[in-house]
């Protein structure tokens, strides 16, 4: 079983159940931190999370999809390549 690939499908929602779980653990465990230490958390979090939705466009529509027309590139490959940098 995929721990990230996990949607609960009973529900309508269609929720990824256990990447909740994780989100709520590491909200939790912030809770003995000072102001600096969570916003450090919150921002590096936000800046990985960002990084890999980047990551996983190019990955879907550029590699898998092969979508490689001269539009395409940009939109695929280019931007999404600027925002993970």
């Amino acid at each position: 079983m995929r721990f990230f690939g996990f949607v609960n499908f009973p529900t309508w929602r269609r929720t990824p159940a256990f990447n909740v779980l994780l989100a709520e653990m590491i909200t939790l465990s912030a809770v003995s931190f000072d102001l600096v230490n969570a916003t450090l958390l919150i921002n590096f979090s936000a800046l990985v999370a960002l990084s890999f939705v980047n990551l996983s466009a190019i990955a879907q529509f550029w590699l898998q999809e092969r979508r490689r027309r001269l539009h395409n590139n940009l939109y695929y490959l280019l931007l999404p390549l600027v925002g993970f940098l």
